[in-house]
C-alpha cells in the first residue's frame, strides 16, 4: 500500500509547473481568441468547410443514421451556439458546429430522397423495356441509361429505378426520350476493388441506377420520343448536337469537339485520351470554370460592343446590363447542354453572382463568391464531396482566388507598375497554370496516384489556343446549328484542336512526363485540405502555419503501411508483395480493370504475373500456387481437389470457393462466402501482426452497399428444417 502511495506521490505535479502550464494555457488562448477577433470578418468563408466536415463524417460512418437523428443534430448545435453566442471565440465555434451538423443532415436527407432497388446478382438474359434517358457514346457502340423501366423476373418493388447498359449492335437508332425493348444481361454495379478504394456503388446510387450490364439485341423502338419533361429535351438537344458534330468531324478532333460542346468524353481514343491526361491538360475537357468564363465573356463583350454601334444604344439603353443578362442566358444554356457537371455548376453560381454584381453596378470576385458556391452546392448535392471534381475544382478555385487577394494587396501597397498587355496575358496563364496545378497536385496524387510534370509547358501552349480560338469557333457551331451552316466553324474548330492534340501528344512524349507517387493517406488529405483552408482564408502571418500542415501531410504516404496480399471482391484475381516491394498478379487475363488500379495505387508502372515474375514468392503447380512470408504459408488452391494437401500445411488458405466446410481446421479461410459476405480483402503479414482488412469493415453496411445472396446457405438451412419437421 505504502508503494501505491508513492507512486501516486511521484505522478503528481509540483504546484510551481502546474501554474506555467495553467498561464500558457491562458495566454494561447488568449493569443488565439485575439486573432479570431481580428479576422472576424473571414469567419463566414469557413462556412464550407465546416459544411464539408459534416457531409465527410456522414458519408465516413460504417451504419446509416436514423433520418430523425440527423434532423435533431442541427438543432440541437443551434441551442448551443445561442448559448455560447457572447464570446467571440466560442460564438466561431458555435458556428462552425451548426454548420458541420447541417452538413451531416444534409447527406442523410438526400441519402433517403434517392433510395431505390439495386440487384445483387446477374439477371439475364432477360427483356428489358424502358425509356432512354441519356445515349453517351463510346467507341464502339453507346451507353444508355434507361428508366420508367420493366424487367422480367423481376417485380416492380425490385425493379431498379434506372440501369446502365453498353449496345454495340442497333446504337446508331437511340435517341432519348424513346421507349425501346432489347434482351439485356443485368449485373450488379462493381463494387470497390480493394478497401477504401473508389466507391463505384455510391456513386450509382445517387445517380438512382441499380444496375449496369450489356445488351444481347438491337434494341427496337416501340414508342417514338415525345415532347417529354424539360430534362429529356436537353437529352436530345445534347444527342442532335452530338450527331451532327460527329457527322463534320470524324476521329479525335470531332471526339474532343463533342466533349468540350456537349461533355460527352467517350468519343477520344484511349491513346489520346492518355496523352491528353499525362501532358497536364484533362481540364480542358472537364467542363468547369474556364469553358464558362469564357463562354461568358465572349458573350458578353459581343452584345456589349454590338449594342454600342447602334445608334443611341449606349445615350439611352443599360447596354451593360443587356450584355450581362445575355451572357448569363447563354452560359446556363452551354450549361444544360454539357451535362450540368458538379465544377460546372460552381462556375455558373459564381457568374450568376459576377453578373448580379454587374446589373446592380457592384463587380467583385471574391473569396465569399467561392464560399457561397461551394456551400450550396455541397448542400444540394452532398454526395460530390468525396468525387474529384468538386475537390479539384474548388481547389483550383480557391488557390487562384486567395493568390488573387494576396498579389492585389501587394500590388496596391508596392505601386507597381503594369506591364504590357501581352506580357500580362502570358504571364497570367503561366501564373494560373502553376498555381491550379500545385492546388489540385495533392488531390491528383490521392485519387490517382500522377503528376504531369511538364504541365505548366503544356498549359501555356494549349489555354490560348482553346481559350481564343476552339471556344469561340464551338461557340460560333452551336448557334450555326439551327440554320444547317455549323460545318465552317466545326471545321476552323477542328484545326485549333488538331494544334492542341499536337501539343498533348509532343509533351506526354517527353521523357519523364508522367510522375507516379503513392497517394498521402486519408489523414494525410485532411491535414492538406486543412492546411490549404487555412493558408487562403487568414490573412494575418499566422496564416503560414497551413504551409506545415501541407508538408506533414504530402510525407504521410511514407508512413503507408502497404498490405502483402490483395483479393478481389469475387476472388477472381490475387495479387502479392514481390520480395522487391512490387506486386505481382495471379493472372495476366482475369480482371485487367482490378489489376490496373491496383498498380496505379502502388505507383507501378507495369504488370508482373506470378508465373513470371521470380521475386514474387509465389510458387504454383497443377492444382494451386503456395506463398511464404515471415514463416507463414499461404495457399491459393485453383480447384477443392487441392485441399486434402493445404489444410495439413497452410497458415491461411484464400480460394474462390468454400473451403471452411471442407477444411475446419485451417486458421484463416477467404472463401467465396466471406468474400460475398465482405468483399475485396487486404492481408498484412509482416511486422509480427496480422492485419485483415475488408470491403465491409471500411463501407460497412450502407444503403449503398450491395451484397450479393448467399444461395447455397438458403438452400442448406432449408434443407434441415425440413428434415427437422420430418423428424428424421
Amino acid at each position: 500500500m505504502g508503494r501505491i502511495r508513492h507512486s501516486v506521490e511521484f505522478l503528481r505535479w509540483p504546484p510551481a509547473a502546474v501554474g506555467r502550464l495553467r498561464c500558457g494555457a491562458e495566454y494561447f488562448s488568449r493569443g488565439m481568441a485575439a486573432r479570431l477577433a481580428d479576422e472576424q470578418e473571414r469567419w463566414l468563408l469557413w462556412a464550407p468547410g465546416a459544411v464539408g466536415l459534416g457531409v465527410y463524417l456522414y458519408f465516413a460512418g460504417t451504419a446509416e443514421p436514423s433520418l430523425f437523428t440527423a434532423l435533431a443534430l442541427p438543432a440541437l448545435a443551434a441551442v448551443a451556439s445561442v448559448a455560447a453566442w457572447r464570446r467571440p471565440a466560442w460564438r466561431f465555434a458555435g458556428l462552425l458546429l451548426l454548420l458541420c451538423a447541417t452538413g451531416y443532415a444534409a447527406g442523410a436527407v438526400r441519402t433517403h430522397s434517392v433510395e431505390a432497388p439495386a440487384i445483387g446478382r446477374k439477371i439475364g438474359p432477360v427483356t428489358v423495356i424502358g425509356r432512354v434517358l441519356a445515349v453517351d457514346p463510346r467507341q464502339h457502340g453507346v451507353r444508355i441509361v434507361l428508366g420508367d423501366l420493366t424487367v422480367g423476373r423481376l417485380s416492380a418493388a425490385d425493379t431498379p429505378a434506372r440501369v446502365r447498359l453498353t449496345v454495340r449492335v442497333g446504337a446508331a437508332t437511340l435517341r432519348p426520350g424513346q421507349v425501346v425493348t432489347m434482351r439485356a444481361v443485368l449485373l450488379p454495379v462493381r463494387p470497390p476493388v480493394a478497401p477504401g478504394a473508389a466507391d463505384f456503388q455510391r456513386r450509382a446510387f445517387f445517380e438512382r441506377i441499380g444496375a449496369s450490364g450489356y445488351v444481347i439485341t438491337a434494341p427496337a423502338v416501340i414508342e417514338e420520343a415525345d415532347g417529354g419533361w424539360f430534362g429529356a429535351r436537353i437529352e436530345r438537344a445534347r444527342d442532335t448536337a452530338m450527331r451532327r458534330i460527329a457527322a463534320v468531324l470524324p476521329g479525335d478532333a470531332g471526339g474532343v469537339a463533342i466533349a468540350l460542346l456537349t461533355g460527352h468524353r467517350g468519343g477520344i481514343s484511349p491513346a489520346t485520351m492518355a496523352a491528353i491526361r499525362n501532358a497536364g491538360l484533362a481540364h480542358l475537357l472537364a467542363i468547369s470554370g474556364l469553358h464558362i468564363g469564357m463562354v461568358a465573356g465572349l458573350v458578353f463583350f459581343a452584345l456589349w460592343f454590338g449594342l454600342a454601334l447602334v445608334p443611341g444604344a449606349a445615350l439611352h439603353w443599360p447596354t451593360r446590363k443587356f450584355a450581362a443578362v445575355g451572357a448569363l442566358a447563354v452560359a446556363a444554356a452551354y450549361l444544360l447542354l454539357t451535362g450540368a457537371t458538379i465544377p460546372t455548376q460552381r462556375a455558373f453560381l459564381m457568374l450568376a453572382v459576377v453578373m448580379a454584381g454587374v446589373l446592380i453596378g457592384r463587380v467583385a470576385i471574391s473569396m465569399r463568391l467561392v464560399a457561397a458556391a461551394a456551400a450550396v452546392l455541397l448542400l444540394i448535392s452532398p454526395e460530390s464531396l468525396p468525387t474529384p471534381s468538386f475537390q479539384m475544382s474548388f481547389a483550383a478555385v480557391v488557390a487562384l482566388v486567395a493568390a488573387y487577394e494576396a498579389w492585389s494587396g501587394w500590388r496596391l501597397r508596392a505601386q507597381a507598375p503594369r506591364l504590357p498587355r501581352p506580357v500580362r496575358a502570358l504571364v497570367g496563364i503561366g501564373a494560373t497554370s502553376l498555381i491550379a496545378g500545385a492546388a489540385t497536385g495533392p488531390f491528383a496524387l490521392f485519387h490517382f496516384q500522377r503528376l504531369a510534370m511538364y504541365g505548366l509547358a503544356a498549359n501555356l501552349a494549349a489555354v490560348p489556343i482553346v481559350s481564343f480560338f476552339v471556344l469561340p469557333m464551338g461557340l460560333l457551331a452551336l448557334f450555326a446549328m439551327p440554320f444547317g451552316l455549323e460545318a465552317g466553324p466545326l471545321w476552323l474548330m477542328a484545326q485549333g484542336i488538331d494544334l492542341m492534340l499536337w501539343v498533348a501528344h509532343g509533351v506526354s512524349g517527353l521523357p519523364g512526363a508522367l510522375a507516379l507517387a503513392p497517394a498521402p493517406l486519408a489523414w494525410g488529405m485532411a491535414l492538406i485540405v486543412a492546411g490549404g483552408l487555412w493558408l487562403a482564408i487568414w490573412q494575418r502571418p499566422w496564416r503560414v502555419a497551413g504551409v506545415a500542415a501541407i508538408a506533414f501531410g504530402l510525407a504521410s504516404s511514407l508512413f503507408a503501411a502497404r498490405p502483402d496480399i490483395l483479393i478481389s471482391p469475387e476472388g477472381q484475381l490475387v495479387a502479392t508483395r514481390s520480395s522487391d516491394g512490387a506486386l505481382a498478379m495471379s493472372s495476366a487475363r482475369r480482371g485487367r480493370f482490378i489489376a490496373k488500379v491496383w498498380r496505379e495505387g502502388e505507383a507501378q508502372r507495369h504488370a508482373r504475373f506470378w508465373h513470371s515474375d521470380r521475386l514474387s514468392r509465389v510458387r504454383c503447380d497443377a492444382l494451386g500456387c503456395i506463398y511464404r512470408l515471415d514463416g507463414r504459408l499461404v495457399a491459393f488452391p485453383a480447384e477443392p481437389a487441392a485441399l486434402a494437401e493445404d489444410c495439413g500445411r497452410a497458415f491461411m488458405i484464400v480460394a474462390d470457393f468454400e473451403v471452411r466446410r471442407r477444411c475446419p481446421a485451417v486458421r484463416w479461410a477467404i472463401d467465396r462466402r466471406a468474400l460475398i459476405r465482405n468483399g475485396s480483402h487486404t492481408i498484412r503479414l509482416s511486422g509480427g501482426r496480422i492485419l485483415i482488412r475488408s470491403d465491409r469493415d471500411v463501407r460497412g453496411d450502407r444503403p449503398w452497399v450491395i451484397r450479393p445472396p448467399l444461395p447455397a446457405l438458403r438452400l442448406r438451412l432449408a434443407h434441415r428444417r425440413a428434415v427437422a419437421d420430418s423428424g428424421q
